[in-house]
């Protein structure tokens, strides 16, 4: 089961952790999960969370603070996307 990689611009937990550069990397690496098919399945945690009018950044309701990590109702709606049927399947 292969999940993409959330936004994180202005993640403050190091200095210079966010970059378009890095940020086009994830984009490049989220296309290649959603498109690839390499997944029995595939969760897209970066539509889940991302903020749709600035897709850069978290959507503020799911954003801990620091710009990276959810929140505990981030990481609900991540659970709730969760196609238990697949991980059922993948378990057998």
């Amino acid at each position: 089961m292969g999940t993409t990689v959330t936004p994180f611009e202005d993640a403050n937990l190091v200095p210079g952790f966010y970059s378009p550069e890095k940020d086009a990397a994830r984009e490049k690496l989220n296309a290649w999960v959603r498109d690839s098919h390499e997944f029995d399945a595939a969760i897209d945690f970066d539509a889940i969370v991302r903020d749709p009018g600035h897709p850069r950044r978290l959507l503020p309701k799911y954003d801990s603070g620091d710009h990276l990590h959810p929140n505990d109702v981030g990481y609900r709606a991540i659970a709730e996307a969760v196609p238990l049927d697949a991980v059922r399947s993948l378990a057998r």
